[in-house]
């Protein structure tokens, strides 16, 4: 399982799976933005193999300037990563799949 419903909070036993599909992610977000992105992470609870962990995978982004995510933003959509805008100054938001894997994007 992946991803919560918005407002719920819930705890699962880790799943390999996790890291596999960071993975993909990175490898996706690496294609996609080249050189734009220093570096690429899988962060939070599911990254840290077998604890209980909120199912739902963060991925953060390193850029030199915030604002070098920008020219991304229809190649992210067409590949059903979708732009939240700042929700956290110096931080943008990015989701997956209905709100299941955040993507954030912030100054290195």
């Amino acid at each position: 399982m992946i991803g919560l419903k918005r407002g719920t909070v819930t705890l699962v036993p880790y799943q390999e799976k996790w890291s596999e599909d960071a993975e993909k992610i990175i490898s996706l977000l690496k294609h996609l933005l080249g050189d734009t992105a220093i570096d690429i992470q899988h962060v939070g609870s599911t990254a840290v193999y077998l604890i209980h962990a909120k199912p739902i995978i963060d991925i953060s982004v390193a850029v030199r300037d915030l604002n070098d995510i920008l020219p991304h933003i229809e190649v992210l959509k067409q590949n059903d990563i979708i732009f939240r805008g700042e929700v956290i100054e110096g931080e943008f938001l990015f989701v997956m799949g209905n709100d299941e894997i955040l993507v954030w994007y912030k100054k290195s």
